[in-house]
């Protein structure tokens, strides 16, 4: 019981750590966007975008950024967009490989934050938009070690497919995706949840990872609270019982 809320606990801290700047970023924009008004026929324009620009987090002001881009978060049916800077980053879209659309759950809740990038958009995106099957590429943000064609697909404990990492990152911080050196799909053996991820784990240390410590096995095996696959080559594939 112990290691099982450990493990949320690990995940919990990781959740914080990747998303609360996210979604306080985006529902401070949504905020100012229905306080102040923004009306549904303003346009954006990436040349009216610059890095050095002034943050405005109604969007329809910003002026900091390197491309347009528009944001949603499921659930609240509000959008908004703008130039793609923020106090954090100079480009969200470059942030996350600048996607035409890709959408991430938003851990521990039922929301899903959907992004778009474009050179420029005449009006709001529609709803429609958010939801088209296009829309299926995942967010990754590569700032928190997510890599596009990446060789670890991750698996979150509640299914959740959250991108895709190499695991070649053995040194701290133990929240990124990447930390570990290889792929790892595990089966907790009391909640029975299955997840996918690199294989670091803060239990060990920075430098030793989940696989070495159980002798790097390939095929099913039991550790104490879990039953345990390892590849160092990754896994492109969701796990299951099956395996």
């Amino acid at each position: 019981l112990k290691s099982f809320w450990l493990q949320k606990q690990r995940w919990w801290a990781r959740g914080a750590r990747l998303w609360k700047p996210i979604l306080a970023g985006s529902m401070a924009r949504i905020v100012a966007m229905i306080t102040l008004g923004m009306g549904v026929d303003a346009a954006c324009d990436k040349n009216n975008c610059k890095a050095t620009g002034t943050y405005n987090s109604t969007l329809e002001h910003n002026k900091k950024g390197k491309m347009c881009f528009a944001e949603s978060v499921t659930g609240f049916n509000f959008f908004s967009f703008g130039c793609d800077g923020t106090n954090d980053t100079d480009s969200i879209c470059q942030r996350y490989g600048n996607p035409t659309c890709c959408q991430k759950p938003i851990r521990y809740t039922n929301y899903v934050y959907k992004l778009m990038c474009a050179d420029s958009f005449v009006s709001v995106p529609t709803l429609n938009e958010f939801n088209s099957t296009t829309c299926n590429e995942m967010c990754q943000d590569s700032e928190e070690g997510f890599t596009k064609g990446g060789t670890c697909l991750i698996l979150d404990p509640w299914n959740r497919l959250l991108g895709t990492a190499n695991c070649a990152n053995t040194s701290y911080p133990f929240w990124n995706p990447d930390y570990g050196k290889s792929c790892v799909r595990m089966k907790d053996a009391l909640s029975n949840q299955i997840q996918q991820k690199c294989d670091g784990d803060w239990d060990w240390g920075a430098g030793t990872t989940l696989c070495e410590k159980y002798g790097n096995p390939t095929t099913c095996c039991k550790t104490y609270d879990s039953y345990i696959i390892c590849n160092e080559s990754g896994f492109s594939s969701i796990p299951g019982e099956d395996d």
